[in-house]
């Protein structure tokens, strides 16, 4: 399963229990989309519109952001994403491992090395999890 494909269901995932919590026209509304295709994408649909994902992706870290919380390795991955996604996809790897080198050094710097990041270093370097033998759900 490809990065992108992992995303897109951590996405379908988070919908589908913020409609749990409220109502798909409430969720639909907050994400920016209609409800027919917020409905059809919880039921699998691929978007069919990069406009779609992009608004799926900002929905989900706008979501994260307002949690208590602290970033994950997912937040961090949805955010380098959205960030991203204009590059190539060959290359996008290696530019969000240099950007998490680059906010390790700035972090370090100051004294302040949160522990997202090191996980998300770790997760970058790891392989999509359909190449490390895991069934895709």
């Amino acid at each position: 399963m490809s990065r992108r494909v992992h995303r897109v269901l951590e996405l379908r995932r988070a919908i589908a229990a913020a409609v749990g919590e409220g109502t798909l026209r409430g969720t639909a509304r907050e994400v920016g989309l209609s409800a027919p295709a917020l409905r059809n994408f919880i039921n699998g649909a691929e978007p069919r519109r990069p406009a779609t994902l992009r608004k799926l992706e900002s929905w989900y870290v706008r979501r994260l952001e307002c949690e208590a919380a602290p970033a994950d390795v997912d937040a961090v991955q949805h955010a380098l994403a959205i960030l991203l996604r204009d590059l190539p996809e060959e290359m996008q790897p290696q530019v969000a491992q240099d950007t998490l080198t680059f906010l390790r050094g700035q972090y370090a710097e100051h004294g302040a090395l949160p522990a997202w990041l090191a996980a998300a270093q770790a997760h970058l370097r790891s392989p999509p999890p359909s190449s490390r033998g895991e069934e895709s759900p």
